[in-house]
């Protein structure tokens, strides 16, 4: 089974954690993980890239601007469909809220893990967040 994990990663914290050992685990019997990972263009490989390429995983980077534009959606989009997966598995809000934006003929199949909210200011920018991705 093709399996693409997607985040937007500044440095291997909590949630690269968990996607890099369950992606290892999901390798070592027989499925086929990837690492797609989201960054600002012209930004070169970043900690979770080197981490998971140290670990024999496939990695796809994808570099996409800030905001959530049509081109952005697009972009993201574009690769998913490049690597024909079988389940789609979000690690972070900013994949749950540009493809929850695609009808899932489009998308396929896909989950996500909520990792790390914590109770937020009502109607600051964290909140809103926290609110699109649930």
């Amino acid at each position: 089974m093709r399996i693409l994990h997607l985040i937007d990663s500044g440095g291997v914290y909590g949630a690269e954690r968990i996607l890099l050992h369950l992606a290892s685990a999901q390798q070592q019997i027989g499925h086929e993980p990837w690492v797609v990972s989201m960054g600002r263009p012209g930004g070169g490989e970043s900690e979770l890239e080197a981490a998971a390429r140290s670990r024999g995983l496939r990695v796809a980077p994808v570099r996409i601007a800030p905001r959530p534009t049509p081109g952005v959606v697009r972009t993201v989009l574009g690769a998913v469909r490049a690597l024909s997966p079988d389940v789609l598995h979000s690690h972070g809000y900013k994949a749950n809220i540009l493809l929850a934006l695609v009808p899932r003929r489009e998308r396929g199949p896909m989950l996500a893990t909520l990792h790390g909210w914590t109770t937020s200011t009502r109607l600051s920018k964290l909140w809103l967040y926290e609110r699109l991705d649930r």
